[in-house]
């Protein structure tokens, strides 16, 4: 069931039930921050929260209506705190849309990242999967007594899925499961494991994700092919050994995974699939008849005469681009805004593309 309340009691007496919260209830208030986008976690009230900005979240009408819709498909008790006009805007907003709809939204990142230990990475790649921890603990009665989400207060059900995480957090849960209790020092020593990259786009195609209102997850298990894009070890880092930090190891495997990023066919911030250009396959290849057939190309479609070494090109999203492509006006406009692609831009599409 979904209630709405304009206000939350700072107790632990359910305004619902008039009884102290059980298991079976979260809670989601939309905020006014300008410093959190979105946390999480166990409320000194002793509900699950979800806390959503609406100035940091150009969509958070569609967090409420995923929150609304994974509650009732889980059987939860679900809390909005918000007043009735945001709770009857989102609602309009919503209309069309769903919790698990196979499309990937102009504000979802397009990969989404998993660390685990080095211990779980071999168990992974022998079984050519990612497994919720339920899965697991059903699959082997040895498994952990309980998941290291369990500390933060995670509602049960969670564990029925896999969860993903940008920055460090994901680093965060490796090194707090290694040391047995929550550690959130990012400089703190231990023991890396392997941090996977998956292609959100087609995980969404294919029915993969499911949202909560915060969280972007699978249910079960999740099949490496063809999902996986990149793995991220201390050896491919070129670190001095599996020791590491946090902050050091996520830094350095994302820092890796932009670079190699041009190989996956990751598109340019307009859209455009680089890996189908000639000059960026080219490029790639050292091909100078390719390079030949994108010169005569633009001499014959544009009258442009350009010089054959100028056809060089590592993707829109490198430093190293091809000449026409030095001024991309959706680049520069991407990079001011603080965004990734044009379609997360709450103006897309804009007059550029006209």
């Amino acid at each position: 069931m979904i209630y709405r309340v304009d206000y939350l009691p700072e107790n632990k007496i359910n305004p619902i039930t008039g009884q102290e919260y059980d298991s079976s209830w979260i809670a989601f208030t939309l905020t006014c921050s300008v410093d959190n986008r979105a946390i999480t976690g166990m409320g000194k009230e002793g509900v699950y929260f979800i806390r959503v900005s609406r100035f940091l979240n150009d969509d958070w009408q569609l967090s409420v209506g995923d929150f609304i819709g994974y509650c009732e498909a889980n059987a939860l008790n679900g809390i909005l705190v918000m007043s009735e006009s945001d709770y009857n805007d989102a609602l309009r907003k919503y209309d069309g849309h769903s919790y698990n709809e196979s499309v990937l939204r102009k504000d979802e990142a397009l990969v989404l990242i998993h660390s685990t230990t080095a211990d779980c990475w071999k168990s992974i790649q022998h079984d050519g999967a990612l497994k919720s921890w339920n899965q697991l603990k059903r699959d082997s009665a040895e498994w952990e007594s309980k998941p290291i989400g369990a500390q933060l207060g995670d509602l049960a059900e969670f564990s029925d899925y896999i969860m993903f995480g940008g920055g460090v957090s994901g680093e965060i849960v490796v090194s707090s499961k290694l040391s047995g209790f929550i550690n959130m020092d990012v400089n703190a020593e231990y023991h890396t494991g392997a941090r996977l990259y998956f292609d959100a786009k087609k995980m969404a195609e294919d029915g993969m994700l499911v949202r909560d209102g915060a969280h972007v997850k699978v249910k079960g298990s999740l099949p490496l092919e063809p999902y996986l894009m990149w793995v991220a070890t201390w050896d491919k880092l070129g670190l001095n050994s599996p020791l590491s930090t946090p902050k050091i190891f996520a830094e350095s495997a994302d820092e890796r995974f932009r670079v190699i990023c041009k190989l996956f066919g990751l598109p340019c911030y307009c859209g455009h699939d680089c890996s189908k250009c000639v000059t960026y396959i080219a490029t790639q290849t050292n091909s100078d008849d390719l390079r030949r057939q994108a010169q005569n190309f633009y001499k014959e479609t544009f009258g442009l005469d350009i010089p054959l070494e100028k056809f060089y090109c590592d993707g829109g999203r490198s430093k190293n681009v091809f000449e026409l492509c030095k001024e991309c006006p959706f680049k520069k406009c991407c990079i001011e805004r603080g965004i990734d692609a044009c379609r997360q831009c709450s103006e897309y599409p804009c007059r550029y593309f006209d």
